[in-house]
């Protein structure tokens, strides 16, 4: 999996709580869910774990259960302006009088830590379905992103809000984003303490039982997944890309580190490091770091292009042009189209 230029790569979104997995039992779940009907959720999980007393689909969906439970966001519309709320909307209702909208997040620990439990017991009954230790991350990473403060998407609402520029629906999602800034947290505090951290332990978990096992992995029914590692390492991209994403350079340095411990001539996490040196605004270690990359890969039309751009940033003008010229004759069109823009802006 090839990174792309410096200002074109894009980040892979993890799943969400809609990931409860694909079983006629976890659709009406999940649809007893939407109904709130809690007494309906339970009777679905009594009449699966009857059926399927050992299936770990079942232990993998109360997980995003639980999950759903401890994560409570609530819109709230009052016409007093609230006490104790740092961030509010003011708008002008139909009849002339002031609403004030703001956002109440709840984050129920107690609840949180049942789903990551059973997800832990399961894991020890089933070391070998991969998924389960997908499930993990990706609720702890998901959790992580919604009450994260570094997250690009954050970063960018507030610079457009100082500037007065955002629409409404903008101004709506920043007021969700700050809200998450101070969640009320019920139960355990050390349950969502380090969330980051503990992601980063069961990737690393992952890897370390993928030497044990020799990469056979299996799914949520039992079932061998074939090209199991070639699935793992792509898993193990888009968690990266997600660090880098939500800021957490550190956790994405310490999990890529550990994926080239294993995997140390991979060509993707090889190019992670100057992914981090660049999102982290560290051109100096960018450059050393894609010259190194480039004189083992100077074919690569995507390493070349991304090296131009950290001479730009190193005051480094005439190699950057020699490149981007280079690149302007690529027959990747997206390239050779940057390629051919970078030269205009630069003369």
């Amino acid at each position: 999996m090839k990174i792309k230029p410096l200002f074109l790569f894009t980040f892979a979104l993890l799943s969400t709580s809609n990931s409860i997995a694909s079983s006629p039992y976890a659709e009406a779940i999940s649809r007893y869910l939407k109904e709130n009907n809690i007494e309906g959720v339970y009777k679905e999980f009594a009449k699966w774990q009857k059926e399927e007393p050992n299936s770990p689909n079942i232990a993998d969906t109360w997980a995003w259960y639980y999950y759903t439970t401890a994560y409570n966001q609530n819109i709230k519309i009052d016409s007093v302006q609230p006490k104790g709320v740092e961030d509010y909307m003011e708008l002008i209702g139909k009849d002339g009088k002031n609403e004030f909208i703001y956002a109440e997040i709840i984050i129920n620990c107690d609840s949180l830590k049942k789903g990551l439990d059973i997800i832990d017991k399961e894991i020890v009954k089933h070391p070998d379905c991969i998924n389960l230790y997908f499930t993990k991350s990706d609720i702890l990473l998901t959790l992580m992103e919604k009450c994260s403060h570094k997250s690009s998407y954050t970063d960018n609402l507030r610079i457009h809000s100082e500037k007065g520029d955002n629409t409404e629906d903008e101004k709506f999602n920043y007021l969700m984003m700050k809200a998450l800034s101070h969640p009320k947290i019920i139960g355990d505090k050390l349950v969502v303490g380090n969330l980051a951290d503990d992601a980063v332990k069961i990737l690393c978990q992952i890897l370390d039982r993928s030497r044990n096992n020799g990469n056979q992995w299996f799914d949520l029914y039992d079932k061998k997944i074939e090209n199991g590692e070639s699935m793992m390492l792509e898993k193990f991209q888009s968690y990266f890309l997600f660090f880098l994403k939500n800021a957490e350079y550190d956790k994405a340095t310490v999990f890529n580190d550990k994926l080239l411990s294993v995997y140390p001539e991979r060509f993707d996490f090889r190019t992670n490091k100057s992914l981090i040196s660049i999102s982290k605004k560290d051109f100096s270690s960018a450059l050393t770091q894609l010259e190194i990359l480039h004189k083992d890969f100077p074919n690569d039309d995507i390493i070349t292009i991304n090296l131009a751009e950290v001479y730009i940033h190193n005051g480094k003008k005439k190699q950057a042009e020699k490149l981007f010229k280079k690149m302007s004759k690529s027959s990747n069109p997206e390239i050779e189209k940057m390629a051919k823009m970078r030269l205009e802006k630069i003369k």
